[in-house]
Parts: structure tokens; sequence; C-alpha cells
């Protein structure tokens, strides 16, 4: 039986049945998208999270892809940013376990969206 909560769980669990340090990195992937989006990875819609934001990713509307709750919500100033975090989420989510990055690519892609911004040094 797998053991997950659907949304989270990475393609190839299904077929393998063992956890993974790359499976991590794909449930990490939706958990920032569903931060960068203020969406939910599976919400009964026709498509999931992931495949939603792998259509606008992919499509390049990234600029029309953050709801607008959140732009709404006084953080219009953080939109790069926040779609930095879902480009990595997509990144994080890619089908295949071998193209995804490791978790401290993964941090070193967040640290550069903090200096990238001139936030200064991380305490």
């Amino acid at each position: 039986m797998v053991a997950g909560t659907i949304g989270y769980v990475a393609p190839e669990y299904g077929q393998t049945w063992q956890a993974t340090t790359k499976g991590d990195v794909y449930s990490f992937g939706v958990l920032a998208m569903e931060l960068a989006t203020g969406r939910r990875a599976v919400d009964g819609g026709e498509e999931s999270l992931v495949e939603w934001a792998w259509r606008v990713v992919g499509r390049g509307r990234l600029g029309r892809a953050l709801p607008v709750s959140v732009m709404g919500s006084g953080l219009v100033g953080g939109a790069e940013e926040m779609s930095e975090v879902l480009r990595i989420g997509v990144k994080c989510t890619a089908e295949a376990p071998y193209a995804r990055p490791n978790m401290k690519e993964v941090l070193e892609m967040l640290i550069g969206i903090y200096y990238s911004r001139g936030y200064g040094i991380i305490v």
C-alpha cells in the first residue's frame, strides 16, 4: 500500500513503493508551488497544481500565474520572487527523478533569490 498525501507523492513512488530523497524533493516542489501561488496541490479541479504549473511555466505565461489573491495581498513587490519560487517548484517536480535537483541545489537557488534582491547576509 502506498502511503502519502495525494498531490505531494512523486509519480515513481506508486511504482517502486520506496521513499527516496528525490521523492522528497518532489514533495518540497509541490509545497513551494503552493506557497508561490496560494493554490492547493489538489483542489478537485481537472488538473493538479503540478500539471497547472508545468503548463503555465512551459508556455511562458508566468507573469499571469500568480493568483489575484496573492497579488492583491500587498505582496506585489514580491511577485518576481514568488515567480522564481514557482520555477524552483517546477524543477523539483520533474517527471524523472534524475532530472530533479537535490536539496542542496534547491537551497542554493533559494539563497540566490534572496541575494538577487539585495537583502544582504542571511543570519
